[in-house]
């Protein structure tokens, strides 16, 4: 299953309206399958053909998979685009510029990184009922994270390229052994003891998983398309919690401008 022209990683859906895991993808498009807005779409890996939801960027699942949260094309406000019936939902964020989303289980809160202006980008927390940002982390962490399926932690890449865990119920950041610099989160295991992480640049990409607790690490995949002709990054992995499924995207570098696959 490919797309052309999907300008970012795709998430991999985990329980979308009864569809078993590994069974539809999230993705945005942009570049010129785009034209000018960012595009967010899900697709079944059934073949059928890929939905559009919305103008967004950086699409994830809501817990009960009927809705996907995003950040608008202007990235001054964060889109709850539904995956059937329904209405799409702005929550608009005045002073923020919003870089990446997630959301936390049940729905009633989500987490977002973004920067308010001379300032640099930290992880926010905001209760979907009215609520204002809470910052989480201070300034000066990576755009994109990743959250347990528990909730309990986010995996940041700090200043210093560490990775660190960040308890979402208040306390001290740990940092993650057995990482090597340069390497990304991409996804948790279901019993959140092992982290993904892939390191950018490398062919083909490696993805390893490591215990954060104790630092052990395993190479879990290496990654490259079938034809590999004009690959020149593996952009981003989603890993469903046990491990069977995986979508990825690549970077495709076709004359005159590269392009995502």
């Amino acid at each position: 299953l490919s797309f052309e022209e999907i300008g970012s990683a795709a998430l991999l859906s985990r329980a979308i309206a009864g569809v078993a895991d590994g069974k539809a993808v999230f993705f945005n498009e942009s570049g010129e399958g785009a034209r000018q807005n960012p595009a967010t779409y899900y697709r079944k890996t059934d073949g059928s053909p890929a939905k559009k939801l919305g103008d967004a960027n950086w699409p994830k699942r809501s817990p009960d998979g009927s809705s996907v949260l995003a950040v608008s094309p202007a990235s001054d406000a964060l889109v709850i685009l539904p995956v059937g019936p329904g209405e799409v939902h702005h929550l608009p964020l005045p002073g923020y510029s919003v870089s990446f989303p997630a959301w936390l289980p049940g729905a009633r809160t989500v987490l977002f990184t973004g920067n308010q202006a001379g300032h640099g980008i930290r992880l926010y927390a905001m209760d979907l009922e009215g609520g204002k940002p809470r910052p989480l982390t201070p300034e000066g962490i990576a755009a994109t994270f990743i959250v347990s399926p528990s909730g309990a932690f986010a995996a940041v890449v700090d200043a210093k390229h560490q990775v660190l865990l960040y308890p979402l119920a208040g306390g001290d950041p740990v940092v993650c052994p057995g990482i090597e610099p340069g390497e990304i989160p991409q996804d948790w295991s279901a019993e959140e003891t092992w982290l993904y992480v892939m390191k950018r640049g490398i062919l083909p990409g490696r993805v390893y998983r490591v215990n954060w607790q104790t630092g052990r690490r395993e190479l879990w995949k290496e990654i490259m398309p079938p034809d590999p002709s004009g690959i020149t990054v593996i952009a981003r992995v989603a890993i469903t919690p046990d491990g069977r499924s995986y979508a990825y995207s690549c970077l495709l570098y076709t004359s005159p401008s590269p392009r995502d696959r």
